[in-house]
């Protein structure tokens, strides 16, 4: 009888290890033969959410006039138009001079002094006289530019360092 029980049990382990075996080697083969997927990220939708808007608390006195609604169909075109404060305006410095020769701004617009020569005489130098003798520019190359803002009314004389026979004239008012 124990022989018996002795060749059950070598059965039992036989057939165990076949089985678990052959369940290892399925899993093995099927990692090995499911080729591999980059995975995307994942993008969840997130709803937004509308911003509270403030409560606006009523602070008007009955006693106070309340100011009429203006229609904007009523106003003309010339008044919708707002000009900024300050311009900005371009000479460009040619193998003639400067174009334009004068100019006319108001306090707090800026000049800007482009040169756009070409040839022999390509180089220019920007100089203020007489009061103006702050503004002054280094040597400029064809389209590279000089500007200055005015911050004060006066008229002054600008001068071509480089040929020092052109000149020209910005009033500030």
């Amino acid at each position: 009888m124990f022989k018996k029980i002795i060749s059950l049990m070598i059965v039992l382990i036989i057939s165990l290890s076949i089985i678990g075996c052959g369940s290892d080697e399925e899993v093995v083969e099927k990692v090995i033969e499911t080729p591999v997927v980059p995975s995307e990220p994942v993008v969840e939708d997130v709803p937004e959410t509308p911003a509270e808007e403030p409560k606006m608390e009523d602070t008007t006195n009955e006693d106070e006039a309340i100011e009429p609604v203006v229609d904007e169909t009523d106003v003309k075109d010339e008044e919708l138009v707002t000009e900024p404060a300050n311009k900005k305006y371009t000479i460009n410095v040619t193998t003639d001079g400067f174009d334009p020769a004068t100019l006319t701004i108001k306090v707090g617009d800026t000049v800007e002094w482009k040169n756009i020569r070409t040839g022999n005489l390509d180089q220019v130098m920007i100089i203020g006289a007489q009061q103006c003798t702050k503004i002054k520019s280094g040597v400029l190359e064809t389209d590279e530019m000089f500007s200055w803002t005015f911050d004060k009314a006066e008229t002054c004389t600008i001068v071509d360092g480089i040929t020092t026979t052109q000149t020209g004239k910005v009033t500030v008012e």
